[in-house]
């Protein structure tokens, strides 16, 4: 790659990450993956799934469904996973369009 491209695609990266849209996300992740508790909630949530999973035809199956959705249920109303949500499918959305912008520019 040339050095005048190369530039340019430095340039493009970085007002890329200052995009306040892309800006809020990466802080956004940055916090979910720095959180104690979302790690916990993960594992939890991981944990019920599997202990449902081996529960299935016992007589205990029940109550670990309730367990289970009930921790699925706050990670999904969980503000910041939520918001982590919301703001990964708008990054995803311009991601597609630079990808669209960029694929018929090669045509």
């Amino acid at each position: 790659m040339d050095k005048e491209l190369q530039a340019y695609l430095d340039r493009f990266i970085e007002e890329f990450k200052n995009d306040p849209l892309i800006r809020q996300y990466l802080l956004i992740k940055e916090e979910i993956e720095g959180s104690e508790r979302i790690k916990k909630m993960e594992e939890d949530l991981n944990q019920a799934k599997k202990d449902l999973a081996l529960s299935l035809g016992k007589e205990n199956y029940e109550a670990k469904k309730k367990t289970y959705l009930s921790l699925q249920k706050a990670w999904d109303e969980d503000p910041l996973i939520v918001n982590y949500g919301v703001l990964k499918d708008e990054v995803d959305a311009v991601i597609r369009e630079l990808k669209r912008e960029l694929d018929l520019r090669e045509k």
